[in-house]
């Protein structure tokens, strides 16, 4: 397993289905198709990419600084999300978490006894390094 450095460069839309979008302000530079997750730096409707809290959405679109306002695809959209390894593809039906490169995706791990929060579900086989589409449903997984 080889992880990417940072999330490639999504060059189509990411929202591909569903309109519950809500809007932030990044606590740093987000990526298109990044996992996003809130963050808790005391300012209202702050969010990073990445795996720091509890996951919320991808980001509809790319945002250089922080303060800049974000587009959040939330619970029920279909969007684009990136595979963390560049060699083993994500089956379809896997779920997907958050991770702290940029806001890319993993399958979630079992059998470690520990509660993770998931981003959703996969749609699509996604390949190694490749894209592919997630259900977002964010949810506390657990597999104690």
């Amino acid at each position: 397993m080889t992880n990417v450095t940072v999330i490639p460069d999504i060059t189509t839309r990411v929202r591909v289905h569903g309109n519950n979008a809500l809007s932030f302000y990044a606590a740093e530079a987000i990526k298109a198709g990044a996992a996003v997750t809130i963050d808790d730096d005391g300012y209202a409707q702050n969010c990073n990419s990445g795996d720091a809290k509890i996951p919320i959405g991808v980001a509809d679109f790319g945002v250089t600084s922080s303060g800049d306002e974000v587009t959040v695809n939330t619970i029920g959209t279909v969007c684009y999300v990136a595979n963390l390894d560049d060699t083993t593809a994500i089956g379809e039906g896997t779920t997907l978490v958050a991770t702290s490169v940029d806001g890319v995706v993993a399958a979630l791990a079992g059998g470690d006894d520990s509660d993770e929060y998931a981003l959703g579900v996969s749609l699509t086989d996604i390949t190694g390094g490749g894209f592919g589409l997630c259900l977002i449903r964010p949810y506390l997984s657990t597999t104690a």
